[in-house]
Formats: C-alpha cells, sequence, structure tokens
C-alpha cells in the first residue's frame, strides 16, 4: 500500500489570522487546479499547499461582496472570479460547517482508537473536510485500513482527493444523508461532525433522521460500523448537555459509551476561527445480546 507523509502536530498547517488564511485558501486552490487541468499527482510543495487550506467557516467576509470594508470587498471579488459558480456555491454553502480539525486533538483521538484494541479496519470518516483526520492516522493503522471519506463541499473533496486518492482513499463529494453505504459494515467511524439546530434532508424512517445534524450523524454512523466497532467522533456539547433525554437514550440503546473529553473552549479557535464547545464520544456499538448501561444519560448541574 502508498502510504501519505503523515500529518502531525509539529507540521505547521496553516497561517493565523483572517487575511493569511484567505491567502492560503487562495494559494490551494490555485494548486488544486494546476493539478487537476494537467491530470498529475501533487509535488510535495504543492502538497503542503493545498495542506494549508482551513475552509471558509472562519472566513465569511469572502463572500461578502457589498461589505463597506474595501480590502474584504476586493477579496471577495477575487474569490469569485476564481471559481466556477457551482464551486463558489458550494464554497459559500460550507461557511455554518467548515471548520476543520487541529491535529493535536485527531492525534490523542487515534492514541485513544489504539487504547481500545483498534489495528487496522473499515474506517469512515463522514466529514472529511480535507482529510486531517486521515493524515494524521498513525502508519501502522493506515497500514491495515481501507479509507472511506465524505464531504459536501467540491473543493474541500477534491483536495483530499489529491492529497490521498493516490493512496487507495475512497473520497466522496455528497451530502452524507443521501451517500449510499452499507450498514453493520465500517470497523471505525472518526471525525469532527457539522454541528447546528437544523435538520438534515433525510425523509427516512429512522429513529434518528429529525435530529439536529451533529446528532443525526452520531445516529447515522452508528448504523454504519458494525456491531462491536468504534465510533468516535466530535460533537456539539449538546448532545450530552441536552436537558432531553431522547438522543442520549438512543445512542444508549445502540452503544456503550467508552468515554467522553470535554474539550476547552477555544480548542478550535487557532485553525477554525471559532469558540464552539464539543466534546470527543467514543462509543462501541452493541452486540445484540448485551443489555444496555445507561448510568450516563441523566445530567446534573455542578457547581
Amino acid at each position: 500500500r502508498i502510504l501519505w507523509p503523515r500529518l502531525t502536530s509539529s507540521s505547521r498547517l496553516y497561517p493565523v489570522g483572517a487575511v493569511a488564511k484567505f491567502e492560503a485558501n487562495i494559494v490551494a486552490i490555485d494548486t488544486l487546479q494546476r493539478i487537476e487541468t494537467e491530470n498529475r499527482a501533487a509535488s510535495t510543495a504543492e502538497r503542503q499547499a493545498l495542506q494549508g487550506y482551513t475552509g471558509w467557516g472562519g472566513l465569511p467576509a469572502s463572500f461578502n461582496l457589498d461589505t463597506d470594508e474595501l480590502a474584504w470587498a476586493e477579496r471577495a471579488r477575487r474569490l469569485q472570479d476564481l471559481l466556477p459558480a457551482e464551486d463558489y456555491a458550494s464554497a459559500r454553502a460550507s461557511v455554518n460547517n467548515s471548520h476543520f480539525t487541529e491535529i493535536y486533538v485527531i492525534e490523542a483521538m487515534w492514541q485513544a482508537i489504539r487504547g481500545f484494541g483498534f489495528s487496522g479496519g473499515r474506517i469512515l470518516d463522514p466529514a472529511a473536510g480535507i482529510g486531517h483526520f486521515i493524515g494524521a492516522m498513525p502508519e501502522n493503522l493506515a497500514e491495515y485500513s481501507t479509507v472511506t471519506t465524505i464531504g459536501i463541499d467540491r473543493l474541500s473533496g477534491r483536495i483530499l482527493r489529491a492529497l490521498y486518492g493516490a493512496a487507495g482513499v475512497d473520497a466522496r463529494v455528497a451530502p452524507f444523508e443521501k451517500t449510499p453505504l452499507p450498514e453493520n459494515w465500517f470497523d471505525l467511524v472518526i471525525g469532527n461532525v457539522p454541528f447546528g439546530k437544523y435538520q438534515v434532508a433525510d425523509q427516512s424512517n429512522r429513529a434518528y433522521a429529525h435530529y439536529s445534524i451533529h446528532n443525526y450523524f452520531l445516529g447515522r454512523a452508528l448504523d454504519l460500523v458494525r456491531p462491536g466497532g468504534l465510533v468516535c467522533l466530535i460533537t456539539s456539547s449538546h448532545t450530552l448537555e441536552s436537558r432531553q433525554e431522547t438522543v442520549r437514550q438512543y445512542l444508549a440503546s445502540q452503544a456503550h459509551l467508552l468515554g467522553a473529553i470535554r474539550l476547552p473552549k477555544g480548542a478550535f479557535a487557532g485553525i477554525a476561527a471559532t469558540e464552539a464547545q464539543t466534546d470527543i464520544l467514543f462509543l462501541r456499538k452493541r452486540q445484540r445480546s448485551e443489555t444496555v448501561e445507561a448510568e450516563w444519560l441523566d445530567i446534573t448541574a455542578v457547581p
């Protein structure tokens, strides 16, 4: 198997500041368009340029053509001129949820996953961005794994393909709820899911179809992972904090909670420019014969 150069927390992937991130995104888009036009693999320098792409979650001004800030209005025009209409619309739609994950957080998640005994298998990242979870995977796991990724943003998905497609990563650009995937198939689902109070466009009769988007991703992930498999996802703190137990009860009916970590507020302020409060949930899908453990469902006010 061809393996990719591994991402580590010592690598400085992205610049600091909104303007620098905007310019790095432009360089990444230029690089992507060039290697796609020439139909070739990215060089080492081009890989570095692609990995400097941080998405648009922290840069909503990039799409505000009518702003009074002349410098940002000019940047917005540059971006619109650079992208084909379909790519531009996809990028603009990603503003609410295009928040990438710090590598040191991803490294810690992989450390935990290895501690649970995972040694390779079928892996799914359902909200992959440009693939940092794949890039930071330990080599001894990547060697014995097949990887599927899903992302809704066209630019991010194509950057991921340029970075990891040659290594056999099956990178799909589509909404998670509309992507046909085999249930009870994957050994591990890992990633950072989108957050929000809105629902996805799933008209099925699945129990979680009407949940908020972050909880929907958790429910769908548990359908796709095999019994005994792992679901390790970063989600909104509202999953565990909600006063209503509906979501927690559903998760408990499907999986054992192996552990949860509350990340410090601001853990994503650097790369993603967001102060959202987040938790990492580690779940193991129940075998049908196993009893439901529900001690963690109730919430308590802590002084």
